[in-house]
C-alpha cells in the first residue's frame, strides 16, 4: 500500500491530480490551531484544506472532518474549503459527504501510477517498489495458493483469475506488475502495434521496461497479443479491438 507521505509528495508536486491552478502553501502545517496534511490556495484565492486518508475511507473519518470543518468554517474562516482524498470511497460514504456538502476526491493507486508513468519516472518506481512486501507472496498466488510471509501454504484462492498471468502463456511477466491491473491504453496500443513481430528478447531489452515489456505483458495479459514460437503476434481480439474495451472485455 502506498504511504501517505509518498501520497504527500505526488500531491505536492502534482496539485493538478487534485484539481487544476492550485498553489501549494504548506503541508503537515497549523492552521488555526488544528494540524493539517496539505494546504493549498485555489484559483480563487481560497484556502483548501487537504485531509489524506490512505487506502479505504473508513467511516469515522467522516466525522473528524465534519468536527474539523465546523470549527474551521463557522468560526475562523468560513471561505476556507476542506477537501477529503482517499485512494478508494465506498458509495455509502460519498452519498453522506455529498449529504453533508464535503469535497471529496478518489484518487486510486492506479490512477497515480497512469500518471506518473509518463510525468515522473522516479515517483512512479516509488509506488512500485513500496509494493515489494505485497509481491513477495505473489508467486505462490499466481498458482492458486496464498502463501504466508514464511513461504508457507495457507489457504487456495483466486487473487489472480483476470487476463491471462500465466508465465508459460506470459513470458513478460513481473510479479510486482500483476496487481496493478492497468488496461491496454490507447497509448499502449500505438507502442504495442511496434512490438509485433519483435521476439522475447528483443522486446524485454528494450529500454525504458515500460516501451517494451511492459506494454507486451499488459497486452497478452488481455488477450490483444500472444506468444507464437517467441515472438509476439497480434490475436483475434486485436484485430477486432474496437469491439472490445481496454482491458479486453466486450463491449457489447
Amino acid at each position: 500500500m502506498i504511504s501517505e507521505k509518498l501520497l504527500e509528495d505526488i500531491l505536492v508536486k502534482y496539485p493538478e491530480l487534485i484539481e487544476e491552478n492550485l498553489k501549494f502553501i504548506g503541508r503537515q502545517v497549523t492552521y488555526h490551531r488544528k494540524r493539517i496534511d496539505i494546504l493549498f490556495e485555489d484559483k480563487f484565492k481560497e484556502k483548501l484544506i487537504i485531509e489524506l486518508k490512505i487506502g479505504n475511507l473508513q467511516r469515522d473519518a467522516l466525522s473528524q472532518v465534519l468536527e474539523y470543518e465546523g470549527y474551521v468554517l463557522s468560526e475562523k474562516d468560513p471561505s476556507t474549503r476542506v477537501m477529503v482524498i482517499a485512494n478508494r470511497i465506498p458509495l455509502n460514504l460519498k452519498k453522506a459527504m455529498d449529504h453533508h456538502g464535503i469535497e471529496y476526491k478518489e484518487i486510486t493507486r492506479k490512477r497515480l501510477l497512469e500518471f506518473l508513468e509518463k510525468r515522473d519516472e522516479l515517483l512512479f518506481k516509488e509506488i512500485l517498489d513500496q509494493n515489494q512486501d505485497d509481491s513477495q507472496t505473489i508467486a505462490g498466488k499466481i498458482k492458486g495458493i496464498q502463501m504466508d510471509n514464511k513461504g508457507k501454504e495457507v489457504k487456495r484462492n483466486n487473487y489472480f483469475r483476470d487476463g491471462i498471468i500465466d508465465a508459460e502463456a506470459n513470458p513478460f511477466i513481473r510479479n510486482d506488475w500483476i496487481i496493478q491491473g492497468f488496461p491496454l491504453t490507447q497509448h499502449r496500443q500505438a507502442q504495442l502495434a511496434e512490438l509485433f513481430g519483435k521476439n522475447i528478447e528483443t522486446i524485454s531489452n528494450i529500454k525504458p521496461i515500460n516501451n517494451g515489456r511492459y506494454v507486451a505483458f499488459v497486452a497478452v495479459r488481455w488477450g490483444f497479443a500472444s506468444v507464437n514460437n517467441g515472438i509476439l503476434t497480434q490475436t483475434e481480439k486485436w484485430a477486432n479491438r474496437s469491439n472490445y474495451d481496454n482491458y479486453g472485455q466486450s463491449n457489447g
